[in-house]
């Protein structure tokens, strides 16, 4: 996933602005990672992160205590870091020139396109959409709705969305990936409806991308990660 953002970054046009969009960020530390690399991090970024409520809420509240990352920030006062308004989930949320945390439920569409608009989301600057280990566990209904609104939520730049997530629920390794996930009360609530990589790439041609490329990490290892990324993960 890092290495789709290095990519995407190289090819937007430097101080023409960029967005990047973390849907079901949690607790990822990707914002901090860019910032503080000088070969990728850019002026002209702004970086969003979507999650439920509770989750932002904690995660602010980490934010809050460790001073030390507030010049990454930014900010030099707690007030400094978040909106002056309380937002439609009834908190204030993280609200710096560059990172912004939109607390809302992704599966009710209006609710995140008026969360996105409301905290800076542009439809005119290169835009790409992340989703790590998030589709898979809503319905399918709810995650066709999340694709279907990020193509089209930039009409007028070019975006792309990066997914990883499970597949593949039949053979012998994904019956017991399928059943462990579920008896720890995490079950995979779409795995059924896209399980195969074909049926993937009909999800989101169908839904507004024009173009979109899948492979299995078995293809990943091999084929597109380089040496050093091969070393890290080993």
């Amino acid at each position: 996933m890092r290495g789709t953002v290095e990519r995407f970054l190289e090819r937007c046009p430097v101080d023409g602005g960029v967005q990047i969009v973390n849907l079901g960020a949690g607790f990822d530390t990707l914002y901090f990672w860019l910032r503080e690399n000088p070969k990728l991090w850019r002026k002209d970024m702004v970086y969003f992160e979507v999650d439920f409520p509770e989750v932002l809420s904690k995660k602010l509240a980490a934010v809050m205590k460790k001073q030390s990352l507030w010049p990454m920030l930014d900010v030099v006062s707690k007030e400094d870091l978040v909106s002056s308004d309380i937002g439609p989930s009834g908190i204030r949320d993280l609200r710096t020139p560059h990172c912004r945390y939109v607390s809302t439920d992704m599966r009710i569409g209006p609710e995140l396109a008026d969360a996105m608009l409301a905290a800076g989301l542009r439809g005119d600057v290169p835009t790409l959409f992340l989703a790590e280990c998030v589709l898979v566990y809503m319905q399918a209904m709810h995650g066709d709705s999340i694709i279907q609104w990020a193509a089209s939520a930039v009409s007028s730049a070019p975006s792309a969305i990066a997914v990883y997530e499970q597949f593949n629920p039949n053979d012998p390794f994904g019956k017991v990936m399928v059943e462990n996930l579920m008896q720890r009360g995490c079950p995979l609530l779409s795995i059924f409806d896209y399980p195969t990589l074909e049926l993937q790439r009909s999800r989101y041609l169908q839904r507004g991308w024009e173009q979109c490329w899948s492979a299995n990490m078995n293809e990943v290892y091999s084929k597109h990660l380089d040496e050093k990324g091969e070393q890290a993960i080993h």
